[in-house]
């Protein structure tokens, strides 16, 4: 339930869960601001649905960024998510 207090975690917690599920060292939310990461959690649940390999992750260029959750959109579309991004 999104309106229960109880149910709703912290960007710190959001940060620890993507941190040990990919093995990485984000130290603030902005750091995931590439798409890079979601990218890479998607491909962790549905392998292969993202072609990794043309996955920017040390960009810094607006550009690539907006290519990476291209990827990202292109993959909710084949699992049938219609969610916009």
């Amino acid at each position: 339930d999104p309106n229960n207090p109880d149910d709703k975690c912290s960007r710190y917690e959001v940060l620890c869960w993507i941190n040990e599920t990919l093995q990485t060292n984000f130290t603030q939310v902005e750091q995931c601001r590439s798409g890079a990461c979601f990218c890479q959690l998607i491909d962790l649940l549905f392998p292969g649905s993202i072609d990794m390999s043309k996955v920017k992750f040390e960009s810094q260029k607006r550009s690539d960024f907006m290519q990476n959750y291209s990827f990202l959109q292109t993959a909710f579309r084949k699992l049938g998510i219609t969610e916009s991004i």
